[in-house]
């Protein structure tokens, strides 16, 4: 079977993708900042702690089995067929990013 070919993104596309992706940490900041809004003044280094923890936490699990079952493009992943296309629905990558290539 054939693989159709990947979808090609325009320079206004790859560039707000970009900006995007660099202001994800900032999200986590200004989540942790309101949740510490939120409370009391003597609590706030306590809820900040938490946010960091959760996000440490957060990255951990990535590390552990999310890149396996997001796999990529091409990549060996587990399949059903309905209406005879196969859709994949969960990657097969090795845990612990193995085989990222990093």
């Amino acid at each position: 079977m054939t693989q159709a070919p990947a979808p090609v993104l325009s320079d206004i596309a790859q560039a707000l993708c970009t900006a995007l992706i660099l202001m994800v940490p900032l999200a986590a900041a200004g989540l942790a900042l309101t949740h510490a809004g939120m409370g009391r003044s003597r609590s706030a280094a306590h809820a900040m702690l938490g946010s960091m923890c959760v996000m440490a936490a957060a990255v951990l699990a990535y590390f552990v089995c999310g890149w396996s079952w997001q796999g990529i493009p091409g990549g060996p992943s587990h399949a059903f067929t309905a209406a005879g296309k196969a859709w994949n629905w969960i990657g097969a990558e090795p845990f612990f990013l193995g085989g990222s290539g990093a």
